[in-house]
């Protein structure tokens, strides 16, 4: 697990690419992700928030606010967050 965009970026560039004991990868070089990391949101951002999974029951409170505090702070950057529920998700399994 990481905490941060930067770390996940990191990782990022040391597993990507093609894998010569995996099969199933694809034949690509791997790339710097850490290099588009500019603290700048892409202009005309657009996130979906799945409501009923962000609501839904057994969902801990902290990850609710979390989220919430997250999704306004995506807003104040000028990212255009759009909620939306997906109703096959109310009968999945946990």
């Amino acid at each position: 697990f990481s905490r941060t965009a930067y770390d996940n970026a990191m990782i990022l560039s040391c597993i990507a690419g093609n894998d010569a004991n995996d099969s199933s990868t694809v034949s690509v070089g791997a790339s710097d992700y850490m290099r588009a990391l500019t603290g700048k949101l892409r202009e005309g951002l657009r996130i979906g928030v799945v409501e009923n999974a962000i609501g839904a029951q057994g969902m801990d409170d902290e990850i609710v606010r979390a989220v919430d505090t997250a999704i306004t702070q995506f807003e104040k950057m000028g990212a255009y967050v759009t909620r939306v529920s997906m109703n096959t998700l109310d009968y999945s399994a946990a």
